[in-house]
């Protein structure tokens, strides 16, 4: 239901979104918002989505981002500064831990510029939420 699930769900969007994601694969199957939405704390996709006049401006506003964007994103929703939204009609998909199996390279293991140049990992300090231990830290 794409083709209508989308005009629809513009319409009944919350006042304050920034972000609606429409094909995000989640790992595990979150509260609705309300009927329309799941309500997003923290991704790690930016496949499908539809930003806000608002949405464009927060992210203009913090340019240059130093590290993968979806990374950028996820951590200001975790921080309460980014209002992002899943679209409930159908194009989710929820995923399970196998995918952490793909042989493509995630930025979780791939050094950074500044990591390269003896500056750090920018991109480790943004792709867990904070107080979690990405996979690469601890072992």
């Amino acid at each position: 239901n794409f083709r209508g699930g989308v005009p629809l769900s513009l319409g009944l969007l919350p006042a304050d979104w920034d972000m609606l994601y429409l094909d995000y694969c989640i790992p595990h199957n979150p509260p609705l918002f309300n009927a329309h939405f799941f309500k997003c704390k923290y991704t790690w996709s930016t496949g499908a989505y539809v930003l806000s006049k608002r949405g464009v401006r927060k992210l203009l506003k913090n340019l240059p981002v130093d590290g993968p964007v979806d990374n950028y994103i996820a951590k200001q929703q975790w921080t309460g500064t980014f209002n992002a939204y899943i679209a409930n009609i159908g194009t989710q998909k929820f995923c399970n831990q196998q995918m952490a199996d793909s042989d493509i390279e995630h930025s979780i293991s791939a050094p950074s510029p500044k990591a390269e140049n003896g500056g750090g990992s920018v991109v480790r300090g943004l792709s867990a939420p904070p107080g979690r231990t990405n996979r690469s830290e601890s072992g």
